[in-house]
């Protein structure tokens, strides 16, 4: 594996953004930005051994400064929504920023708006960021370490640790919306730079329960099964046109793998491990009108968010698990993606 580090362009206030390739022996290619963390373009082949863009996302750092669907960010310091943009932790109640009606999503401002520091060792690259005390209302001076990696056997791992100097909450996961079909978004006559959506896409999930929600996507606090549900993905099936925005409980062990992304046109899959307890189901049902990569046009649904994450709202529901994190104690969790053909 080798990294390549050159410059992407910089922030209003002139800080340079970089941008990190990572790549394998097999030719993957991973960027990695240390403004948001995010995951910028993975190059993975096709059967046909065609190399292109499998994540949604922008040529330049003006329009990811600008962007508000946080494509291939890292989220923190508590992914998804909290409602009542509030919390109680020891008996105190923090108030948060209410970022979508009265719910706080991705921590408000959130760390995919934020520049981290770097370090380069050799086949890894860190990324780290310290969140203080009181940023986005939450408890706690927060340092996060984010440590990358790229395998030869294709695999993309996310290494999360933390630690706060108070008790806090803390639950990261990465946001990029996934469209297998690479250089496939153009549509069959290649007429147009209209991008495909994810329709078409087979998805399985070791999930046999979800969270159910209302209609501001605040969990009710049940946990029911999926049979019978547009969340019911243990067989392998179409993603198809219905809006999916939803957390499953991910069944750990019943599977290699916790989730697994198919695209039959290309033959490209993706599948995702984790130590988290949740995964967050979202085919960009949110997604604007707008230009991105190539200037190819995005439309709703055609990127696929597979977030693997504590469950949304959990502060407010005992009976989930918890994304307490107590002074002095260490967060560690990991997300991984894997890349293949069939």
């Amino acid at each position: 594996m080798s990294i390549y580090e050159e410059t992407f362009g910089s922030l209003p206030d002139g800080r340079e953004i970089l941008r990190f390739q990572i790549q394998n022996k097999n030719g993957i290619i991973v960027s990695i930005l240390n403004y948001g963390g995010i995951i910028q373009s993975i190059l993975t082949p096709d059967r046909n051994g065609a190399k292109e863009d499998i994540v949604l996302g922008y040529d330049t750092a003006e329009e990811y400064v600008k962007d508000d669907c946080c494509f291939g960010a890292t989220i923190g310091r508590v992914a998804n929504r909290i409602a009542g943009a509030s919390l109680e932790l020891a008996g105190n109640k923090y108030l948060l920023p209410a970022n979508e009606g009265d719910a706080t999503l991705h921590g408000g401002s959130g760390f995919h708006k934020k520049l981290w520091d770097y370090e380069v060792c050799e086949d890894v690259l860190i990324l780290r960021y310290t969140s203080p005390d009181g940023e986005d209302g939450f408890p706690g001076t927060l340092k996060i370490e984010q440590t990358i990696t790229l395998s030869d056997d294709n695999v993309l791992r996310l290494e999360y640790a933390a630690v706060s100097d108070r008790t806090t909450v803390c639950s990261l996961t990465g946001h990029s919306y996934f469209n297998l079909c690479g250089a496939s978004l153009m549509n069959a006559e290649g007429t147009s730079s209209q991008a495909k959506t994810v329709a078409d896409h087979q998805l399985q999930i070791a999930a046999k329960e979800y969270t159910p929600t209302g209609d501001d996507l605040i969990p009710t606090g049940e946990i029911c099964p999926v049979s019978g549900t547009p969340y019911d993905f243990l067989g392998a099936r179409n993603v198809g046109n219905v809006p999916l925005d939803g957390n499953l409980v991910l069944s750990h062990g019943i599977k290699k793998w916790d989730g697994r992304l198919y695209d039959p046109a290309s033959g490209r899959f993706l599948s995702v491990r984790t130590s988290l307890p949740g995964l967050q189901v979202y085919n960009g049902t949110g997604i604007t009108l707008r230009k991105g990569k190539g200037g190819i046009v995005y439309n709703p649904q055609t990127g696929l968010c597979l977030e693997p994450q504590f469950y949304p709202d959990a502060v407010h529901h005992p009976q989930f698990p918890q994304p307490v994190l107590q002074a002095g104690e260490e967060y560690r969790h990991y997300i991984e993606y894997r890349f293949g053909v069939v």
